[in-house]
């Protein structure tokens, strides 16, 4: 699943990747489950606007994505 560090990193799989990388690996899961429900994992001081991009990537036809966010303290 896709997240996104404090050091503005990409990770899918737990696999660093670049956004060429992300896009590869989600047209392919894209096309290999369709339905799939990917879980964006982002550090609370990455920018609104890395992980709007990410989701963008995402929006795909045969994908959903959800946000995960911790709890309330």
């Amino acid at each position: 699943f896709p997240s996104h560090d404090n050091s503005l990193q990409v990770y899918y799989d737990n696999k660093k990747v670049d956004n060429t990388g992300l896009e590869a690996a989600l047209a392919q899961l894209s096309g290999s489950q369709p339905g799939a429900t990917l879980v964006l994992n982002a550090d609370k001081t990455v920018p609104i606007e890395n992980v709007v991009s990410i989701m963008g990537m995402a929006n795909r036809p045969n994908l959903r994505m959800i946000l995960a966010t911790e709890p309330a303290e």
